[in-house]
């Protein structure tokens, strides 16, 4: 078996901040001493990143990333102060080199998850299982988090939690449904809205899970990806607000939330702040959706550095909403509206958000083990406070 390579960071001078107070004074400290080790695959990435970032300030176990470039690695390692390793997780002996590393809990922050297919598009989380370690993952995939609860039944007889869409979808957003629904007697509509801004980093993962959707039939509706679009409006709390196009995309949500809350109806929606992208992005589905093109995926090799130049147009600032219709168990038809806007660029901190707080209820023997897509283990409440020194 081939040997781990190693990347050894430094320790950030940064001062810690009051949030690393607040998590310590709700789930209790840890010294990173401990026996508790992260390894978090994609943790050089744009969301990989942030989540170690604030593992690493709540200080509940150690934090080691984990990935293909070695310069990445070594980059992101020497500004968080932890450890690092190459690690390609499609390789031979995946469960030998996780025993080498011996980790409590694998994050998957890699992705993109709509590639996970085949025979086994849980390898990783099934390694995890034989190695005795827990398994999150950052899955925005609704087939893939839909179908972890294969692993149910092994996770239980382990003793370990198997949980997937620890993310903005379908953590978030579904925490929000459960905050605002508490009186509802029947849920008519749920609809999330993501809409980041363009100045926001978009790693390669991200801009291949958004092509491999275009054109491509929707789970649980009759709608395709980026097929169509609508210009919306959303308040910001500030007495200002952002208009943007959206379009049809596939999540978890879509798949997971008519059954967890008896919805009648589920959509999902996402755009991009520059409406030449956006409308060119819904040409480019429109050609998948008519057959003139099998998938929008090879356009990734010119659309990523595409959208890299484009980066310095538009703004700093995204948003994301959960919109909820139905009737109270009074009779009263409503309209219930959560919104989290983010600016100076913060908005790639949000997904990690939900893994922040899992990671420290895990700490405290607080998750039950399983296999299951992340639907009710975060209230809204905790993600709220998870960020607060953020612009969010």
């Amino acid at each position: 078996m081939p040997a781990l390579t190693r990347i050894k960071g430094w320790r950030s001078a940064a001062p810690e901040r009051m949030y690393s107070t607040w998590f310590r004074s709700i789930f209790g400290h840890m010294t990173a001493g401990s026996d508790r080790s992260v390894l978090l695959i994609g943790g050089s990435g744009v969301f990989g990143s942030r989540l170690a970032e604030a593992l690493i300030r709540d200080d509940v176990a150690t934090v080691t990333i984990a990935g293909r470039s070695r310069a990445a690695l070594d980059r992101v390692a020497g500004r968080l102060g932890c450890d690092a390793v190459v690690l390609d997780v499609t390789g031979d002996d995946l469960s030998g080199r996780l025993r080498e590393l011996s980790p409590w809990l694998v994050i998957d922050a890699a992705g993109p998850f709509q590639a996970y297919s085949g025979d086994e598009p849980y390898r990783l989380a099934r390694a995890a299982l034989s190695v005795g370690a827990h398994y999150f993952d950052l899955s925005d995939d609704a087939a893939f988090t839909a179908g972890i609860g294969v692993l149910d039944d092994a996770a239980k007889e382990a003793g370990l939690a198997v949980i997937s869409g620890v993310s903005s979808v379908p953590a978030l957003s579904s925490a929000a449904v459960r905050a605002m629904s508490d009186d509802i007697e029947r849920i008519d509509l749920i609809e999330s809205m993501i809409l980041p801004g363009n100045r926001a980093p978009r790693g390669r993962s991200v801009m291949a899970a958004i092509l491999s959707q275009a054109g491509q039939p929707l789970p649980g509706t009759p709608e395709h990806g980026w097929v169509g679009s609508e210009r919306v409006r959303i308040e910001t709390g500030d007495g200002h607000h952002l208009t943007r196009l959206a379009s049809p995309i596939g999540a978890p949500d879509l798949v997971l939330m008519p059954e967890r809350f008896g919805a009648r109806e589920v959509r999902f929606r996402a755009g991009l702040e520059l409406a030449t992208m956006h409308r060119g992005l819904e040409l480019v589905a429109g050609a998948v959706r008519i057959g003139l093109i099998r998938s929008a995926l090879p356009l990734l090799r010119v659309l990523h550095p595409a959208a890299r130049l484009l980066e310095r147009l538009g703004t700093d600032v995204g948003a994301m909403r959960v919109t909820l219709r139905g009737v109270t168990r009074s009779g009263n038809a409503v309209e219930r509206v959560w919104t989290l806007t983010a600016a100076a660029g913060d908005g790639p901190h949000v997904p990690a958000i939900p893994g922040r707080v899992l990671v420290n209820r895990l700490s405290q023997g607080e998750t039950p083990p399983g296999a299951r897509a992340c639907l009710d283990d975060v209230s809204l409440t905790e993600c709220e406070r998870a960020a607060p020194e953020r612009a969010l």
